[in-house]
């Protein structure tokens, strides 16, 4: 059963938060240190941020006057995380988001108040802010907002978790009864895009920008060399603590995945994928 850390939980103290959307981040009891950066980097680059930011981990509570902390146990999966964090409030909209992936520039709240109401007028379920953003063409635009652009179905990871905008009902109805893992989820994205016809997902919507200016910072529990060396141009060194920096090798076994995944036919995906999961190679999804 979660607690919550602050004693002014109450209707009074949530008025000064826009109830369109809340910030929902499950994090693990091991990444608060990263959590730590995180909300260093949010407080620098999304100071007015008027949305309440809801971190839900396992066992361990985060302080900080920003944060409305709630806990659930070792045993809670990554999605039950998501929807613990639900039940602490009534927003239409849901950010959810991870520890690792810092804000690096300057947010703009007109520009994330013009995504809720696109998302309202046209009852989207999923807006996505993608890494390196999402290429516009003729046939996957909308008329009345220029950022926004339609996600191509029988497309690898056309669909995928990230840092993304969800009308909660759409989380609910995905998430299920919160058994399945962050990967359960992915796989499934996976295995639905790689089957489903050609077209364009109705209400699943993707920006053009990395609006948020989002770098994640870790993978597999260690910093990426590549981002803190970003981060660093910017001006805005992490402050790294204890927690190991991922080896040269490991950053290049990183870019030949991403090439190979983008060559390789989808027919094959599986198969390839099965063979090398035999000698030693771990993939986060079976397809």
């Amino acid at each position: 059963m979660s607690q919550f850390i602050k004693e002014n939980d109450n209707k009074e103290s949530r008025q000064k938060y826009n109830q369109e959307m809340a910030i929902i981040i499950p994090a693990c009891d091991k990444y608060l240190d990263i959590f730590a950066e995180y909300m260093r980097y949010f407080r620098m680059n999304w100071p007015d941020c008027p949305f309440e930011i809801i971190l839900v981990t396992e066992t361990k509570y985060y302080e900080d006057k920003r944060v409305t902390s709630y806990t659930t146990t070792k045993d809670t999966a990554w999605t039950g995380r998501v929807l613990e964090g639900l039940k602490h409030t009534n927003c239409k909209y849901i950010l959810t988001t991870i520890e690792d992936g810092f804000i690096s520039e300057k947010v703009k709240n007109k520009e994330i108040i013009q995504i809720l109401t696109f998302m309202k007028k046209h009852n989207i379920q999923y807006y996505r802010n993608p890494k390196f953003g999402h290429k516009k063409t003729k046939d996957n635009s909308f008329s009345d907002f220029r950022h926004a652009c339609k996600i191509k179905k029988n497309e690898v990871y056309s669909r995928s978790l990230g840092i993304d905008i969800w009308d909660r009902e759409a989380l609910i109805d995905l998430f299920g009864d919160g058994s399945k893992s962050a990967w359960d989820i992915e796989d499934y994205f996976l295995r639905d895009s790689l089957t489903a016809e050609k077209g364009y997902f109705e209400d699943w919507v993707s920006d053009d920008r990395n609006f948020l200016h989002i770098i994640e910072t870790v993978s597999g529990g260690k910093w990426m060399r590549s981002e803190l060396n970003r981060l660093k141009r910017l001006g805005i060194p992490v402050n790294t603590g204890n927690r190991a920096i991922m080896p040269i090798t490991d950053y290049y076994r990183r870019r030949l995945h991403g090439v190979v995944n983008k060559i390789v036919p989808k027919k094959l995906r599986r198969p390839i994928k099965k063979f090398c999961t035999k000698i030693g190679f771990q993939f986060a999804s079976k397809n």
